[in-house]
């Protein structure tokens, strides 16, 4: 089958699974974002992810050894069985984990829609790996100066390398960008390299990391007024560009946001009337450690009070319970609007879009 006829039918899997899940209100899980390993060979001063560590070095303490190859394509194969129609790849850095080569492999035979999230310094050599994915995003925060003031020097250089590996092998690019005070100005340079590369972009707030990294984090994000004024920006561009995949109603939502953005707001605050539609994370999205731990999302990760259920001890339906349907109502993470308004006509419209323009630009090639 071809590539474009393959990616249709898996976001045609994936379009049914939100459509029957809005229409029941029924938590099940759809979305899978498995994080492999937390050994990354980059130096992100605001990463969220708490198991984070130099390749070279081992990892925090955990009550728990890292899960091995076959617990992770068993998990797989047990969340498909349970309806789950996508799949995230994230780190750290996944390519530098030894189980990612059976993984990708395991989720292309299984035909469900994956999406591999890496800093880009291990796709050009791991090229033939790269190409089973649906599509690749990489991270990328602006121009050098921007980019590298973030995430370290030469980075931009490397993940510039793995986009036009890529997109020379007819892969789908997306890029995702961590706004901050170092790159707040940036939409127009990574706009424009999105349309020479015909790539899409989407734009994350900075997300509260892990106690030990938070003082350093904080120095970087962008205070409630700057954030409201970048998505204001952002709403300017998105009138001149369909590559902002960030979705009218979730710059919108974050620009009236009622409240400080480091608030998450719960069920019983009287600001919880504000968004009433409810978030799709720990309703169909759920995120799996390498330990085995299962979180609603990145908030409650970092979350002291949140004691997450564990593969091994509780089981997968279990773990999935305590992860499932929070006391919060909504926070300053503004993606999880995006996923709540994948089932309306213009989203719909901008999917196809966007895979019908990725199959032209190089995508239609792969098998």
């Amino acid at each position: 089958m071809s590539w474009l006829g393959r990616n249709l039918i898996q976001r045609a899997r994936l379009f049914a699974g939100l459509v029957a899940y809005r229409a029941s209100g029924r938590p099940r899980p759809l979305v899978a974002n498995l994080f492999i390993t937390g050994r990354c060979n980059a130096r992100c001063l605001y990463c969220y992810v708490e198991d984070v560590h130099p390749p070279e070095t081992p990892p925090r303490p955990h009550a728990r050894p890292p899960m091995s190859e076959a617990e992770w394509l068993a998990l797989i194969d047990a969340l498909i069985a349970r309806g789950v129609r996508m799949f995230t790849l994230v780190g750290g850095e996944p390519l530098v984990s030894p189980h990612v080569p059976a993984i990708i492999e395991h989720l292309h035979r299984r035909g469900v829609f994956f999406i591999l999230t890496t800093n880009g310094a291990l796709v050009r050599r791991n090229l033939d790996l790269v190409r089973k994915v649906s599509q690749l995003t990489v991270s990328l925060d602006g121009d050098p100066a921007a980019n590298d003031a973030l995430r370290g020097e030469g980075w931009h250089a490397r993940a510039l390398d793995a986009i036009d590996a890529a997109t020379e092998a007819g892969i789908p690019v997306r890029l995702n960008v961590v706004v901050t005070r170092a790159n707040a100005d940036q939409i127009g340079y990574v706009v424009a390299l999105c349309e020479t590369r015909g790539m899409y972009v989407t734009f994350t707030p900075c997300i509260d990391p892990p106690a030990f990294r938070r003082d350093q984090t904080r120095r970087w994000q962008l205070d409630d007024a700057g954030l409201k004024t970048f998505f204001r920006t952002l709403a300017a561009w998105k009138g001149k560009s369909r590559r902002i995949m960030n979705s009218d109603r979730s710059i919108a939502y974050m620009v009236d946001y009622p409240t400080s953005f480091d608030h998450v707001v719960m069920a019983d605050d009287p600001a919880a009337g504000y968004y009433s539609d409810p978030c799709p994370y720990g309703r169909i999205q759920y995120h799996f450690n390498e330990f085995g731990d299962v979180f609603p999302c990145a908030m409650w990760w970092n979350d002291p009070g949140f004691a997450p259920g564990n593969l091994r001890d509780d089981g997968l339906d279990a773990a999935l319970a305590r992860a499932t349907a929070m006391p919060c109502s909504y926070c300053s993470f503004c993606n999880m609007v995006d996923w709540n308004e994948l089932t309306r006509p213009r989203a719909l419209l901008d999917g196809l879009t966007m895979t019908l323009r990725q199959a032209a630009s190089g995508g239609r090639t792969r098998r």
